[in-house]
């Protein structure tokens, strides 16, 4: 009895009494009918306990089909009163509404939608043929439910192209919206059916296609929120507009919003549609359109809206104003900042985004860093010129922040940052000590002059007056020194940031460009490229962004990397035909390695014919070796990839290697290079053409720590260990070997002091000392911004000796 209870209470709680079944037909012959549909299609029978509702056997069938079995005969009453009204149409329209399948899911559409009439059941279980019934007809444009959907908008919410057609063949209205205010389009988008777009376009010539929804959305905004780029480009072809702006916002916000960078690219690059600045047909107005929207919430660009470092540099390539504000008076780099996002941050810095834009109440993105206490934003902001004493609108400057806010090992870091750059930038305005043990001391208002001339002023005035009495002739009378002045940039990869930031010191505290503050420029491998940059007058902020953008074109896989991106890229900067010789000046040097002969050569690439030096040759060819290239003939783009073809990296070009194998300082090779040529031009007799070096600056990548090795014995094993220290013994020699090739630190730089100061020239030598290895191809922006942090932080420390550097190459520059 008791197993008998469990089967009950399990068949009544767990089974469901609308499963279709086929049941034999002779089980109901003898029982007497309680009901039968008015066309007898459904006859319910007592059965036992239980009501059974059947279809009516077909002739000579012997099984047929039970629609529900109820156990209540009230309930099973109205059940039946209810879908013999329901099921009429499909039982009475074809054969396949009989089949147990379909008509299980034609049921249990019913009942998780009573509300709904027959046409959208049908709808929903494509069921096409059925619509030549004349209830389903009636029911073609009815709105059921909440949603007010309609037999259409749920075709087109399946995407059933076959019973769209059918709808609209019967007479199914296009225009009629749900509640919510969307359209056939709306749902067909989220389909994601192209051809049932291009139907619905054709049926009243696309109305509703650009309808904005309840929820602020046209398709075209849906498309982008989903991600449809396919979608979103058959809208726009078939007349879409882009430039709707809903409470949303436009389209491209909404692609942003959600991080479709596919529907993005599609606003963007697909030709058509209309602009609310004019016809679609200028296309730089229609994509100025675009990249100015602005969302009507907070009135910010494209660029304010976007997630990913790949969005930055796609709007950025493009007219994007990257100083756009928002309402508040924000630029995308403040929202960057404050949302955390430091590669977007540092894509807009390398953009050239302005690091000390003042926004909301005046505050710079490194006020909002600093805030924040994220150290990472607080580097990328620093080493791209933000101010740490620029106050925002009441007084408060992001180093005081930093005091009041930083926490830790942050704290740690900053403050040392501080004390290093001058804590008394620092402070608020009118504050001119800070200490923990005292309250800041302000200074005593300076007392006011009384009017009339002093005793100084007459004194100050007498002799302005004895000098013009003297004559004009006489101010600046001393010649100006005459000699050169020498810029040599080390090699090193994406060290060359390295490079950057020193010159940007240096340039600021000349006042004028690199490109006038040197006579002879040389570089080997990455300082190659930029001496060729600096001296086709690009700014050092734009080479900087350069590096930050050739990073992840250039060094993509592993190594070795392919080397068409690099010359697809040195190509773009600097020219498909342009040769050395167009550089008027300065003259320009670049080390390179000629490897087609054994032993390797140092091969220099010039701007100038190179001097007749009148020496033999270095070695004695056992055949002769193609003469080289002269710099007349010699491509820019190709010196600079010769100069760059690091073994390992990249393949050699054509017949060279990177400088760096012989001479990764070209300091010595610069001098007697220079050396060569005033000699040469002697022996010519044009001695006024002879110009010593005076100054020689050479610039380092960066010295990184020194590590303890323990061994580099490389010997025959006669165990597993001596296998194991063997191992590793020839690995620390292989890195020991090619450390040793490419040195330009350490005796290289005291070879050339002491060179420059047996023939009395200045030297200057700056390379700062890393905390952290970095690899020539390093591409992770944290490692990156760490060293320019070093740099930033070694710059601080030398603020004095630049200060003279730029003197001495100001008192040598040509009258």
């Amino acid at each position: 009895m008791f197993g008998r209870l469990c089967r009950t209470v399990f068949n009544s709680v767990f089974t469901n009494p609308y499963t279709v079944s086929d049941v034999p037909v002779m089980d109901y012959v003898n029982n007497i009918p309680l009901q039968r549909s008015s066309d007898g299609l459904l006859v319910l029978y007592r059965m036992g306990n239980d009501c059974h509702c059947i279809l009516s056997p077909l002739p000579n069938s012997q099984k047929t089909l039970r629609v529900f079995n109820i156990s209540t005969e009230m309930d099973a009453l109205s059940a039946f009163q209810s879908l013999s009204k329901q099921l009429q149409p499909f039982l009475q329209t074809g054969g396949r509404a009989r089949s147990r399948e379909v008509l299980q899911l034609i049921l249990d559409t019913i009942r998780d939608h009573p509300d709904w009439t027959s046409a959208h059941v049908a709808v929903t279980n494509g069921l096409t043929e059925c619509f030549r019934h004349n209830a389903l007809l009636s029911d073609v444009n009815t709105q059921v439910g909440s949603d007010g959907l309609t037999p259409l908008l749920l075709a087109c919410q399946t995407g059933d192209l076959a019973t769209v057609r059918e709808l609209l063949g019967c007479g199914a209205k296009a225009e009629v919206g749900a509640a919510n205010g969307e359209t056939v389009f709306h749902y067909a988008v989220c389909s994601g059916n192209l051809p049932l777009l291009q139907v619905l376009m054709g049926i009243g010539r696309g109305v509703g296609l650009d309808v904005v929804s309840v929820a602020g959305e046209t398709a075209l905004h849906v498309a982008c929120r989903l991600g449809r780029e396919d979608v979103a480009r058959e809208l726009i072809l078939l007349g879409a507009r882009r430039d709707i702006c809903s409470s949303l916002g436009w389209p491209i916000h909404i692609s942003l919003k959600n991080n479709q960078l596919g529907c993005m690219r599609v606003l963007l690059e697909e030709p058509g549609g209309l602009c609310l600045d004019g016809p679609a047909d200028n296309t730089n107005n229609w994509l100025h359109c675009q990249l100015q929207a602005k969302d009507p919430k907070y009135s910010g660009t494209p660029l304010h809206w976007v997630k990913t470092v790949e969005a930055v540099r796609y709007l950025t390539e493009r007219p994007s104003e990257v100083e756009a504000r928002s309402r508040s008076g924000d630029t995308p780099l403040h929202v960057m900042v404050m949302r955390g996002r430091i590669s977007c941050a540092l894509a807009l810095l390398a953009a050239g985004a302005e690091a000390n834009a003042a926004g909301h109440h005046g505050d710079t993105p490194l006020h909002i860093a600093m805030r924040l206490d994220n150290l990472s934003l607080i580097k990328a902001l620093m080493v791209f010129g933000a101010e740490i004493d620029q106050p925002n609108e009441i007084g408060e400057t992001p180093g005081l922040l930093a005091a009041r806010c930083s926490t830790g090992a942050n704290r740690e870091i900053l403050i040392s940052f501080l004390h290093c750059a001058g804590i008394s930038r620092c402070l608020p305005t009118g504050i001119v000590t800070l200490s923990s043990q005292s309250p800041p001391i302000r200074p005593t208002p300076p007392v006011k002059a009384s009017p009339g001339i002093g005793f100084e002023d007459f004194i100050a005035v007498s002799a302005v007056v004895g000098s013009l009495s003297r004559g004009f002739d006489t101010v600046d009378s001393a010649p100006k020194p005459r000699g050169a002045r020498v810029l040599c940039l080390d090699g090193g990869g994406m060290r060359g940031l390295v490079l950057i930031q020193l010159l940007l010191a240096v340039e600021k505290a000349a006042g004028c460009p690199a490109k006038d503050l040197f006579d002879w420029i040389a570089g080997t491998s990455t300082g190659a490229i930029l001496a060729l940059g600096i001296a086709r007058e690009k700014s050092l902020v734009y080479l900087r962004a350069l590096y930050f953008r050739m990073k992840d074109l250039v060094f993509q896989g592993s190594r070795p990397y392919d080397s068409a991106p690099l010359d697809r890229f040195l190509r773009e900067e600097f020219g498909e035909n342009t040769h050395m010789t167009d550089i008027q000046t300065p003259r320009v040097l670049l080390t390179g390695v000629l490897a087609d002969r054994h032993p390797a050569e140092l091969h220099l690439f010039r701007n100038y014919d190179p001097p007749n030096t009148g020496h033999e040759p270095h070695y004695c060819p056992l055949t002769p070796f193609k003469p080289v290239t002269q710099p007349s003939d010699q491509l820019i783009w190709m010196a600079a990839r010769s100069s760059g073809a690091a073994p390992t990296y990249f393949r050699q070009m054509g017949r060279f290697l990177d400088g760096g194998l012989l001479a990764n300082n070209p300091t010595l090779d610069a001098l007697t290079e220079i050396h060569e040529v005033n000699k040469a031009l002697r022996v010519e007799g044009k001695m006024d053409l002879v110009v010593p070096p005076a100054i020689v600056l050479s610039l380092g990548t960066g010295k990184p720590p020194q590590e303890k090795v323990c061994g580099v014995d490389v010997y025959r094993p006669t165990g597993p260990i001596d296998v194991v220290r063997t191992v590793f013994g020839a690995r620390e020699l292989g890195r020991m070997l090619v450390d040793c090739c490419t040195e330009s630190e350490a005796r290289m730089v005291d070879r050339a002091r002491a060179w420059c100061e047996m023939i009395s020239v200045d030297y200057h030598r700056l390379s700062p000392q890393l905390t952290a290895d970095v690899m020539l191809d390093e591409v992770q922006d944290a490692m990156l911004i760490d060293m320019l942090w070093d740099t930033q932080m070694y710059i601080y420390k030398q603020k004095d000796n630049i200060k003279r550097i730029a003197e001495s190459l100001l008192r040598y520059a040509p009258p």
